[in-house]
């Protein structure tokens, strides 16, 4: 059976714990005392590295419905700005690299039926004019 790597944290101010040290390098707690020794067990809540609650995450996917607010506070969060949570930057940051690659592949295949619609020699404004705003341009 393959052995779990289990991380460490700070028993006192909850920071990742990487390397062999004798001290913690964010808040200079001695580590090998024993009774400040790193702990295997999730760090505290207001910890950067600390769990985020389901209630908090539910609370993030309701934001994340409100158009234009959603994307706001996604680069907001990316940023690391108004959050001290890892996961809640790591989630924002893989959120604006999909929407990205979404917008990317939208915008080749938008170009693509163009440029075929050009070729075959049709109206591209009759053609697209199930977009709104298209048929203003007739």
């Amino acid at each position: 059976m393959a052995r779990r790597h289990s991380q460490h944290f700070c028993a006192v101010c909850g920071t990742l714990l990487i390397g062999d040290h004798d001290t913690c390098l964010h808040c200079g707690t001695r580590l090998k005392d024993g009774v400040d020794g790193p702990i295997d067990v999730p760090p505290p809540q207001d910890s950067r590295y600390g769990l985020i609650s389901t209630w908090n995450w539910f609370g993030a996917m309701l934001l994340m419905m409100i158009p234009g607010v959603n994307l706001v506070t996604l680069i907001l969060w990316a940023c690391g700005k108004c959050t001290h949570k890892l996961q809640r930057r790591n989630f924002a940051r893989g959120a604006l690299l999909a929407l990205a690659v979404l917008l990317v592949i939208l915008m080749l295949i938008f170009s693509t039926t163009l440029l075929v619609v050009l070729r075959r020699g049709m109206d591209p404004v009759t053609y697209f004019s199930f977009l709104p705003g298209v048929s203003r341009f007739a």
